[in-house]
């Protein structure tokens, strides 16, 4: 999180923020539905889920959306830009007869905003069958923006295939491969950036269910792997092979493989280290009564580990022979009473001697209940060396609570740490709690609240607090609905006062009246007890008032945004219209201006664009 022992930067900030508060980037599919907020619904969103599921077409179907744009402006640095927009999509099912279905997607974005741009391209294949399916899909992405003063480009690319048969019914197979690409860079104006390159293939096979009486599960994968930021490549396969042979109807005999082999060059100085094992087991699992099982196996790891280069003779012996044992009970349940009590050994000959101790309790209410969820559990390991002495420690505790005392009333809370010690003590933690309310039609309102922790070698010492409150207004018909929300974050990292200390704060409230117009305001306060290296502490402010009107289907907005504070002064005005043509055409439009200070001179970046788009 720090790239100092005092240096907060704004950039530090905001990837404080961004690691809170989690970006995705996942599958996408173009949606033009106002929100409920009544913000802008003309810029398309992204979500992709798998092909629908139901009753196949008894005809070819084909349907979509085209669009194209034309945009110019003048960028930051003083250039003109020029540029083409697009956000489509094509969807063509093509019934096969005998219940099989073929179905080709196609989706395409382009769009360029003031500071960012983005790219994403996605095209699929799946054709369904009575016992198999085949799944196919390729996609290439590409961003660039800045936020702040945090400037972040990416790309990437993927492809992958899936092959699913149930020729056999009570033993489904699929086979898959994987291709990805991803090269990411992210900077601040300071010298430090981050930058990672990634190239992966990765096959997978699996196997579950049963033959006849006996249980079969089988899996492969093999996964090749270069990453340039550590200048490494890896390739890795492992297998895994268990069967379960009912004895009688009180005992189970179950049998196991797992093949496991590594290999990991280190591209920068030429050292190499190989890595193979075997694991073999044999187990009884014997039912006690309803879903409670006592389980008891044994098993042994044959491990080999070659060194080159640099690494030659260091690290751990070229073979290495483990034995191991492990007895418990497991009560398994969707709803009642669930537990699991369980102790390991492992003995490696010649070498250390490893203990673990796994337990847990809980109960899942179901129907009306108002204790929905209550658990706690927790895992306790100990190494010891050949001669007795111990060499590492860890426990690792969770517990959830979850209660529905009512429809309207939810309240949840959990909290689970990890304590390691080798080497010094490192630890993890993080409580949580939230509660949900209804108290009177028409309102609704959550809080939620968080704290995370961490520290130890290996760990930075941060202490993250979190809070958030929301509150939902919706009168009875009257003239409009009313939404306020309220959120706090606060971030520790360190000791104060030469520590790192982050505070933002977030307001707001929309107004939704019947006819289709909507207001909208929030307020952003951050507060950081460093500025700039050693720098003093200071406050940024942002206010982003907007209207946003539905009128039939023509859609309008207009968003303002305006910060102060130790980011300077900046100015950010944007405009979306969506206006319906003859038949299914539409036109839109959209401008954004901008208007901030780098050193002395002015930026007055723009971006216009007027375009076209058809439905079928």
């Amino acid at each position: 999180m720090s790239r100092g022992p005092r240096a907060w930067r704004p950039a530090a900030a905001a990837l404080l923020l961004a690691w809170i508060q989690g970006q995705g980037f996942g599958q996408e599919q173009i949606i033009r539905v106002l929100p409920d907020d009544g913000k802008a619904g003309v810029q398309a969103q992204w979500r992709t889920p798998r092909p629908e599921s139901g009753a196949l077409p008894a005809r070819t179907e084909m349907f979509g959306r085209v669009s194209a744009a034309a945009a110019g402006g003048l960028a930051a640095g003083g250039e003109n830009l020029l540029d083409v927009q697009t956000d489509s999509n094509l969807t063509i099912r093509q019934p096969l007869g005998a219940g099989a279905q073929l179905q080709l997607t196609a989706r395409a974005l382009r769009s360029r905003g003031v500071g960012e741009t983005r790219q994403a391209y996605e095209g699929g294949l799946d054709l369904l069958a009575e016992r198999w399916s085949l799944e196919a899909d390729g996609s290439f992405r590409r961003d660039e923006g800045e936020v702040e003063s945090l400037s972040s480009r990416g790309q990437d690319a993927a492809l992958q295939g899936k092959l699913s048969t149930t020729l056999l019914p009570t033993l489904p197979i699929s086979l898959s491969y994987a291709h990805n690409w991803t090269d990411r860079e992210q900077s601040d104006p300071t010298p430090a950036s981050s930058q990672s390159r990634v190239l992966s293939d990765v096959v997978l096979l699996k196997a579950a269910g049963t033959l006849g009486s006996m249980e079969l599960d089988l899996e492969g994968a093999l996964e090749d792997a270069t990453d340039e930021e550590t200048s490494t490549r890896s390739l890795g396969a492992s297998g895994l092979l268990s069967l379960g042979l009912p004895v009688s109807r009180f005992l189970q005999v179950r049998l196991g493989l797992v093949p496991v082999f590594n290999n990991v060059e280190y591209l920068s100085t030429g050292a190499a280290l190989s890595t193979r094992s075997l694991e073999s087991s044999l187990g009884l699992v014997i039912p006690l009564s309803g879903n409670l099982e006592y389980r008891l196996a044994a098993g042994r790891v044959d491990a080999w580990s070659q060194q080159e280069g640099p690494l030659a003779g260091s690290g751990d012996p070229p073979y290495r022979q483990t034995w191991k044992g492990t007895t418990g009970l497991s009560l398994l349940a969707p709803a009642g009473l669930f537990g699991l009590a369980q102790y390991g050994l492992a003995k490696t000959l010649d070498g250390s001697l490893a203990h673990k101790a796994e337990g847990g309790l809980g109960y899942r209410g179901s129907g009306p209940a108002a204790l929905r969820e209550i658990g706690l559990g927790g895992t306790y390991a100990l190494t010891l060396s050949e001669a007795g002495a111990k060499t590492q420690e860890e426990g690792i505790w969770e517990a959830v609570l979850r209660l529905e005392p009512s429809q309207r009333l939810g309240l949840s809370a959990s909290y689970d740490g990890r304590l390691l010690a080798a080497d010094g003590e490192s630890w993890q933690q993080r409580l949580s709690a939230s509660v949900s309310h209804r108290p009177l039609p028409g309102m609704d309102y959550l809080l939620e609240a968080s704290f995370s922790g961490s520290g130890g070698p290996g760990l930075e010492d941060s202490l993250i607090h979190e809070y958030r409150g929301r509150l939902e207004l919706r009168p009875p018909p009257l003239l409009m609905d009313a939404s306020l929300w309220l959120e706090e974050l606060v971030g520790l990292a360190g000791e104060l006062p030469q520590g790192e200390l982050l505070s933002r704060a977030t307001a707001g409230f929309t107004l939704l009246a019947r006819a289709g117009f909507s207001v909208h305001y929030s307020l952003q306060w951050e507060w950081l007890n460093h500025t700039s290296l050693e720098g003093p502490g200071g406050h940024a402010f942002k206010h982003m008032p907007g209207l946003a009107l539905r009128s039939g289907p023509v859609n309008l907005t207009l968003d303002y945004a305006l910060g102060h504070g130790f980011r300077g002064l900046r100015h950010d005005l944007s405009a979306g219209l969506l206006l319906p043509l003859r038949g299914s055409f539409a036109l839109q439009a959209a401008a954004q201006f901008a208007s901030y200070q780098e050193g002395a001179s002015p930026v007055l970046p723009w971006l216009a664009s007027l375009g076209l788009a058809y439905e079928f």
